[in-house]
């Protein structure tokens, strides 16, 4: 869920960036380099963000996902309050950074929770879940545009499920090794 959370405002930012940049009036060409002033600030951070990852023990791991999701909701917040050019570089660098690290985390996580024998499966079975909402969220964004003339509703709704990854992730707890080691094909 809190994955879940983050990607699909991941994948609707990503697709929707440009346009929402120049519905703001910003020139295309313009735009795209703003879009990649954003990914500037998210590269260093994953690299960052899986240096950390692996010098904390696992049950911290949850830390630097909440860092994340404050940097996130901190940019978007700004943003919808204040929407001016310079809030807007606020948001693309806050947002950069914060989008960065759940994508290196997220693999660290599953590892370090589940052993790497089932890691296979259960990475599967949660992109199972996750791809059609990565699919529906862009359509629901560009929806929301449509009917609004404003990506001000959906930005409000990827800020209220940042909020709810960034409570989700304070409950996860590393689970409790088993009493016995099972083969992954006793399930299947």
């Amino acid at each position: 869920a809190v994955f879940t959370c983050h990607v699909v405002v991941m994948a609707s930012i990503n697709i929707h960036c440009i346009p929402f940049l120049t519905d703001m009036g910003i020139d295309p060409l313009f735009a795209s380099g703003m879009m990649g002033f954003m990914i500037f600030f998210m590269m260093p951070t994953r690299f960052l963000s899986g240096y950390f990852s692996d010098r904390v023990p696992r049950n911290h791991l949850r830390y630097i996902v909440s860092i994340a999701f404050a940097f996130e909701l901190i940019g978007i917040g700004v943003l919808l309050i204040y929407p001016t050019r310079w809030t807007l570089y606020m948001f693309l660098a806050l947002y950069g950074m914060g989008s960065g690290i759940p994508t290196t985390v997220i693999v660290i996580m599953f590892g370090r929770y589940y052993g790497r024998k089932a890691y296979g499966s259960i990475h599967g079975t949660t992109n199972f879940f996750r791809a059609p909402l990565t699919l529906i969220f862009p359509v629901y964004t560009g929806w929301v545009f449509d009917r609004t003339g404003s990506y001000t509703t959906a930005f409000v709704v990827f800020w209220f499920l940042l909020l709810a990854g960034l409570v989700f992730i304070s409950f996860v707890r590393p689970p409790k090794a088993p009493d016995r080691i099972t083969e992954i094909k006793d399930f299947i």
